[in-house]
C-alpha cells in the first residue's frame, strides 16, 4: 500500500486573497513554501493529494466558468513546477444558493469523504499518511480517515474550533516549512 500526503489548498498550497480563496484565475498564486515541500515529499515516495472544500460556486461567489478557470490555472501552476497531484474538491455547501451544489454531503470537510475516496482509489495506507491543513476541519477529517494530522496555526487561531470539533492535531507548526522534518522523522521512527 502507498503512503500519501493530503494537503488543503487555500492558505496552504495557494495564497489566500484578503483571507479567502482566490476568486479569479489571475489571482491564484502558489505559496512558494509549498513547492519545495511537495517536491521533497514526492522524492521520498509520497503521493500528493489536494483535499479541499471549494464552495464558492454553491455560495454564488463565482460562476462555473470561473471555477473551471481556477482549476485549470491551479493545474498549470503545479505542472510548471513539476508537481504531480491528485485533486479532490468538494463543491457543495449546505447553505448554498445554487441548487445542484446545495446539500449536506459526505465529502465536505470535516467529513472524511474526499480522503476516504482517495485512500480507496489509490490503495493508500492511512497509517503511513498525513493530512496538512490550516483549519480544525482538516484535522477532524484526517482523524476520521485514520491519517496523522499536521495543523499549520501560527497565531493559534484554530484553538476554539479544535475544541468545537473535539480534535487535537498530532502536530502543530507555525510554518509550512516545518512539516517536512516532522514527516521524515516520523517515517523513520
Amino acid at each position: 500500500m502507498k503512503k500519501a500526503i493530503f494537503i488543503d489548498r487555500d492558505g496552504v498550497i495557494v495564497k489566500n486573497v484578503d483571507g479567502e480563496a482566490p476568486k479569479k484565475a489571475e489571482d491564484l498564486k502558489l505559496n512558494l513554501e509549498s513547492v519545495p515541500i511537495m517536491k521533497k515529499l514526492q522524492q521520498k515516495g509520497y503521493s500528493i493529494f489536494v483535499i479541499s472544500n471549494q464552495p464558492d460556486v454553491a455560495l454564488g461567489k463565482i460562476n462555473e466558468n470561473v471555477k473551471k478557470a481556477l482549476l485549470k490555472k491551479f493545474r498549470e501552476l503545479l505542472r510548471e513546477n513539476n508537481i504531480s497531484v491528485g485533486i479532490y474538491y468538494c463543491f457543495h455547501h449546505p447553505r448554498g444558493v445554487i441548487k445542484k451544489y446545495q446539500k449536506n454531503c459526505d465529502c465536505r470537510k470535516p467529513k472524511p469523504g474526499m480522503l476516504l475516496k482517495a485512500i480507496h482509489d489509490y490503495k493508500i495506507d492511512p497509517l503511513k499518511s498525513f493530512i496538512i491543513g490550516d483549519r480544525a476541519r482538516d484535522i477532524k477529517a484526517g482523524n476520521l480517515a485514520g491519517v496523522r494530522t499536521i495543523l499549520i496555526d501560527p497565531e493559534n487561531s484554530e484553538k476554539n474550533y479544535l475544541l468545537e470539533y473535539k480534535v487535537k492535531p498530532d502536530f502543530t507548526v507555525n510554518k509550512l516549512l516545518e512539516v517536512t522534518d516532522i514527516i521524515i522523522i516520523k517515517e523513520n521512527s
